[in-house]
């Protein structure tokens, strides 16, 4: 569900998740991890602090582009988000 509220609010973010997903996932057969899946859930939940980022922001960071110091900042700010949003979370 939140991969797929991702996905609606914020495409950019879900495609890099994606991309991340991919790579974790040969990763981890590489290391003949058990539970391949828990490890391709947390790589998709990684962008999960991108909801709220500006899309300027993203589109910056997708592109190469030059940020502004607050634009780094804010960018930098979306792992403790996500972290935020997941400890919230019912197991």
């Amino acid at each position: 569900m939140l991969s797929e509220l991702l996905s609606l609010a914020n495409p950019v973010g879900f495609s890099s998740g994606f991309r991340i997903k991919e790579a974790v996932r040969q990763i981890a057969i590489k290391m003949e991890l058990s539970n391949l899946w828990q490890y391709e859930v947390a790589a998709l939940m990684s962008q999960l602090g991108c909801v709220t980022l500006p899309h300027e922001i993203l589109h910056k960071i997708q592109c190469g582009s030059s940020m502004t110091e607050d634009e780094i900042t804010t960018f930098a700010s979306h792992p403790a988000t996500g972290k935020k949003l997941v400890q919230q979370i019912l197991r």
